[in-house]
């Protein structure tokens, strides 16, 4: 998500998806701030840097050790930063770290770019650019998130179109520099379309540029900690981060245990997830944590292009959906498997999330 000033969230329950159907079950979106994007009704689903840093090679970048009996993606949404956080310095500050602990955990991660959060005054901000060259430095690769992260389901097709090509300017060039190309695209919010005609024509429009649609299966609420942690350390709030970042992994525990329960049901194994985050400050100081949680349930990290290759990614997806849902629940929607609502946020949280981002929680109807 972008930066921004005013917000406006409104939060629905996740009740369970009726069997049968393809208008799969409710979720949450994540907000969106105002100026780039404001808030959105829907529910769920500075200066130049003088020197990069540079980061040190990891041998055996995917770590697939033998005791590994899982594996995972890891990809990063609203590159360069989720806000609150959008300060130069900070920006920078927070990137480094947040991309060094990627490396010393042996991750090839994935971060979507929204290219309107490059641009400072109306001009493209080169510091912002080089958090970017940054990403690239690290070993990481880059995708397309539209330029102002718009969402689908707001937006008419050919608008929508439009802020995809605008998006990808900088980062087919940073990446054609470096001998790469452009190859996966993630929806704002998860949201692929209200109608197959929306959906198909996007995906349509993605393979005539050379991208494809990068699904996520260990979806969660993540977000919200992140918002909450990163406005926590704006404010110096040190008891509040503490709070936040306790509730943290066993939350991600429970997501965890969640699909990988859901994942087996469905398709009879484990298929090798995509995880979903978002860069922020709360993964750059506890990244290494939620690493470890996720070697202790067996992973090996694997790149985006890895995880793609399980056949289970050919599943048919004729969901659709108002909320922004992981790929398995749309699996499961299309083969008419109900599922149960994921984990739920901690009232402490969502009431530290309201209180830190100053926003009410409104249950839709």
């Amino acid at each position: 998500m972008l930066r921004g000033e005013g917000s406006d969230t409104r939060r629905s329950p996740q009740p369970q998806d009726a069997p049968g159907s393809t208008t799969c079950g409710l979720g949450r979106a994540p907000p969106h701030t105002n100026g780039a994007r404001e808030y959105q009704r829907q529910e769920r689903a500075g200066e130049v840097i003088a020197a990069r840093p540079v980061y040190p090679l990891v041998e055996g970048r995917e770590r697939m050790t033998r005791s590994a009996r899982r594996e995972v993606s890891v990809t990063f949404d609203d590159l360069p930063m989720q806000p609150p956080l959008c300060d130069g310095p900070a920006l920078a500050e927070v990137t480094g770290k947040l991309l060094a602990a990627l490396v010393a955990e042996g991750v090839s991660a994935v971060g979507f770019v929204n290219e309107s959060a490059l641009y400072a005054g109306g001009e493209l901000d080169a510091a912002r650019v080089n958090l970017l060259r940054a990403w690239l430095d690290a070993g990481m690769e880059l995708g397309n998130h539209t330029f102002s992260h718009l969402d689908l389901h707001r937006t008419p097709g050919d608008e929508f179109e439009a802020d995809i090509a605008r998006g990808e300017i900088v980062t087919r060039e940073l990446l054609e520099a470096r001998g790469a190309a452009l190859e996966y695209f993630r929806h704002p919010y998860l949201h692929t379309g209200l109608s197959r005609e929306a959906k198909e024509g996007v995906e349509r429009f993605l393979r005539g540029r050379g991208m494809a649609v990068a699904p996520v299966t260990v979806q969660s609420e993540e977000w919200m900690f992140a918002q909450a942690y990163d406005k926590a350390k704006m404010n110096c709030d040190g008891a509040a981060m503490r709070e936040v970042a306790a509730a943290f992994l066993p939350y991600m525990e429970e997501s965890f245990d969640y699909f990988e329960k859901l994942s087996a049901r469905l398709l009879g194994r484990e298929i090798r997830q995509v995880l979903l985050l978002h860069a922020s400050a709360l993964h750059a100081d506890h990244f290494p944590a939620l690493a470890a949680l996720m070697r202790g349930r067996g992973y090996a990290f694997v790149t985006l292009g890895r995880a793609l290759d399980d056949p289970a990614y050919a599943h048919a997806d004729d969901c659709i959906t108002p909320d922004g849902l992981s790929w398995l629940r749309r699996w499961a929607a299309t083969d008419g498997v109900a599922t149960g609502p994921q984990p739920a946020v901690a009232p402490r949280v969502n009431s530290l999330w309201e209180d830190l981002m100053g926003c009410a929680a409104v249950v839709a109807e």
